[in-house]
């Protein structure tokens, strides 16, 4: 019962949070933070998940200073969720996770071998770079 409800608010959250940042309305937590350390961390929890599906699962992260400014949460959440896709919707192959520095960027990315998104579905999403939000239309 107890676990449900948790469920319940889990989800309730989830949906205020996609409510924010759709009216762009979401509170960040701006602090100093390691970059390269949290997705260190998130590779490493995912890792074994990539292994027991028998999937090629390699972490690249370039010297280099990763020490930014951000919301750890949301980071955190945007590179679980790339791997944790890249993971769930790869049946057979590998997922590359890559971390690096370009001049004054850090350039992460992640990029399997699975079914990736049809062309119809991905002409539905539209990307305003001025806000660096995603939509779904």
């Amino acid at each position: 019962m107890m676990e449900a409800q948790n469920r319940g608010v889990s989800d309730v959250e989830t949906f205020l949070k996609a409510v924010h940042i759709e009216n762009g309305t979401i509170e960040y937590t701006m602090k100093p933070l390691d970059f390269k350390l949290l997705v260190m961390q998130i590779t490493d929890q995912e890792k074994a998940r990539a292994e027991s599906k028998k999937l090629k699962y390699e972490v690249r992260i370039s010297g280099g200073d990763y020490n930014i400014n951000g919301d750890q949460t949301y980071l955190g959440q945007v590179v679980s969720n790339l791997i944790d896709n890249a993971i769930r919707y790869t049946p057979a192959g590998s997922v590359e996770i890559d971390l690096a520095r370009k001049d004054d960027k850090v350039i992460f990315s992640v990029k399997d071998s699975g079914v990736g998104i049809n062309e119809k579905t991905a002409k539905s999403y539209s990307v305003n770079t001025a806000t660096a939000r995603i939509h779904a239309e």
